[in-house]
């Protein structure tokens, strides 16, 4: 990427130079100016990368934009060093014409011309002084020593593998938010909460719009790969591509229709593993029988609600597009009041709380967190971010897909702890914990009821697909008891902090609930994961949708079980589901024994 930007300076700048140099020192001049290319790397940003983690450059909106600084930073290098160049051969070109003019003499007359005395003098002073001067000018120490550090360099730029996390992250916005693909690869992007649209300043070009017909071609997904390469068609005759490039797209789409009725025709429109629109694009075929009364050529999700149904996906992203909506019977019942628990004090200053669903138990604290800490949470863990991983299917948590495509950091709230590898302590982090254990009734101190504050990044199409924070502690294994045990039990309730605006996109939603959350600088969310006795609430699935445009930095706190016994116990029957009570003013409401206070912890 840097190169690129070397090569299009050196041709709006220097086109001079080739026709004084003569074609066969262009090589010369490349190789000279890659060699000196480092030189051009400042020392902070060469301290910057030596402290800065391996990551996925892709995963964080962060890292996209520092790779932008860099890369501006680079530019405006180049263009000085290319100045600098330009002045130096200038002085080698008045070297070889001065010499061209003071000498008509050719090698064979050599020893006739240092003969003359004066000639031999200007021939030592020439070679001796003026042509070290030039050397000293073109391959200074400093210029031949920084070879390791353009290698550093390049070590540090975006890889292949970047490429086609982005790639992917296109195709992901695209599928989530349905957009239109022409508008789309102009750069334009319409904001599904406010319908507003987005301008860019790039656009995509028809091969890259071919390459995301590959990839939809490649994952089973023949209607969008069908769509993608309709749009690259578009895309090459709006560019002016010539008709052979043309004819491949179209010979390329041909193929795909092909595959795609085939695929319909033996397996159907839909599977985990493929999928097609409901009616084929083959003429013959539509006029069986089976076609003939199908009205939408898209599969329509139904309502069907549990953790293993294959309309989750699709709800998932229509719940992103904020079309799928509460009905109003639902809706009836959820308030948004201030949260005290009748206590003086929180009068004067309670809680705002909006409840977004009571079965499952699902809110929002509004203006939760103050900009300070929300600063702090970014600013302490902005150089430590990594990929985020999630659980394998081996039970593994270390797993890296397009599952989840974030980079996060630990932050821990006990500020009287030492630097742990990877993590690191901060008062601001104890003050949130201690105002969320007042607003919840939950102890949520790092291993007093809590887990640290995980905070994360979202890069292009940042995306966490649907999942529930907790696996359950009813009826469990041994191994998997002492598992918990290590952690104080399972994850009983979860708060995520929104750290950012997001321009557009972006929103947690709960496709089984019918809940969507839109991002919102300083907000919170709380829900519950797990009912008195431990068993999982798969209502409670759940995911981040893709980052449409900005940035979206969350913290999330996950609170364990077994600290919460004392207000929250066990059921003695546990044939039944026993979800605990939704967050109430008056606390008997929420809990049996509260006739025992509530006292927090503080450290």
């Amino acid at each position: 990427m840097f190169y690129s930007i070397f090569f299009q300076i050196l041709d709006q700048t220097s086109g001079t130079m080739a026709m004084r140099l003569g074609p066969e020192l262009i090589p010369w001049l490349i190789w000279t100016t890659i060699m000196c290319l480092p030189a051009l790397v400042s020392t902070e940003y060469s301290e910057r990368i030596a402290e800065t983690p391996e990551r996925d450059l892709f995963t964080s909106n962060e890292a996209l934009a520092n790779l932008f600084k860099q890369e501006e930073q680079m530019r405006h290098s180049i263009e000085a060093y290319v100045a600098r160049l330009d002045r130096q051969i200038h002085a080698m070109d008045q070297l070889i014409n001065n010499h061209e003019h003071n000498s008509t003499e050719s090698e064979e007359d050599a020893a006739e011309y240092v003969s003359n005395p004066i000639n031999a003098y200007v021939l030592l002073k020439r070679t001796g002084i003026e042509w070290p001067k030039l050397r000293d000018g073109l391959f200074s120490e400093s210029f031949i020593n920084q070879t390791k550090e353009i290698e550093e360099l390049i070590e540090h730029v975006p890889k292949v593998s970047d490429l086609e996390g982005a790639t992917n992250g296109i195709f992901l916005l695209q599928e989530t938010y349905d957009l239109d693909m022409k508008e789309f690869a102009l750069g334009r992007i319409r904001d599904p909460q406010t319908g507003e649209m987005i301008e860019g300043q790039k656009q995509l070009s028809a091969f890259d719009l071919e390459l995301l017909g590959k990839l939809s071609f490649n994952r089973g997904f023949y209607d969008r790969a069908t769509e993608w390469i309709d749009a690259a068609i578009w895309m090459a005759k709006r560019s002016n591509a010539s008709e052979q490039i043309i004819q491949n797209f179209q010979g390329m789409l041909r193929t795909m229709q092909n595959k795609h009725d085939v695929v319909l025709e033996k397996k159907g429109p839909r599977n985990r593993s493929w999928r097609t629109f409901l009616v084929p694009f083959d003429e013959k075929l539509r006029k069986k029988k089976k076609y003939k009364k199908i009205k939408n050529k898209r599969y329509q999700p139904g309502d069907k609600a549990d953790g293993l149904d294959q309309n989750l996906w699709e709800k998932f992203n229509a719940l992103c597009r904020g079309e799928e909506k509460k009905s109003p019977a639902q809706l009836q019942n959820l308030t948004c009041h201030y949260l005290h628990y009748k206590d003086p004090y929180l009068r004067l200053g309670p809680f705002k709380l909006e409840q977004k669903s009571l079965l499952p138990y699902i809110a929002v604290f509004h203006d939760f967190m103050y900009d300070k800490e929300m600063e702090d949470y970014r600013s302490n863990v902005n150089r430590r971010l990594i990929r985020s991983m999630h659980l394998t299917k081996k039970g593994e948590h270390d797993g890296v897909s397009v599952k989840r495509t974030s980079s996060q950091a630990w932050l821990d709230d006990r500020h009287n702890t030492t630097k742990l590898n990877g993590t690191d302590s901060s008062a601001m982090a104890l003050k949130v914990s201690r105002r969320l254990q007042i607003a919840t009734r939950f102890h949520v101190l790092a291993e007093e009821g809590g887990e640290m504050y995980q905070v994360a990044n979202y890069g292009i199409g940042g995306v966490y697909n649907h999942h529930t924070d907790s696996s359950g502690e009813f009826g469990i294994s041994k191994e998997r008891f002492d598992n918990l045990k290590a952690f104080g039990g399972d994850r009983i309730g979860t708060a995520m902090g929104y750290l950012s605006d997001v321009r557009a996109g972006g929103a947690t939603v709960f496709p089984n609930a019918k809940v969507t959350i839109w991002p919102k600088r300083g907000n919170l969310a709380f829900w519950y994961n797990n009912d008195y006795n431990g068993r999982v609430d798969f209502l409670t699935f759940h995911g981040g949708c893709p980052v449409l445009a900005g940035s979206k930095w969350i913290t999330n706190k996950w609170i364990r079980s077994w600290w919460q016994v004392q207000h929250f116990p066990c059921k003695t029957t546990s044939d039944t589901y026993h979800r605990i009570k939704p967050i109430d003013n008056d606390f008997c409401k929420m809990t049996h024994n509260c006739d025992i206070p509530f006292v927090a912890h503080t450290q």
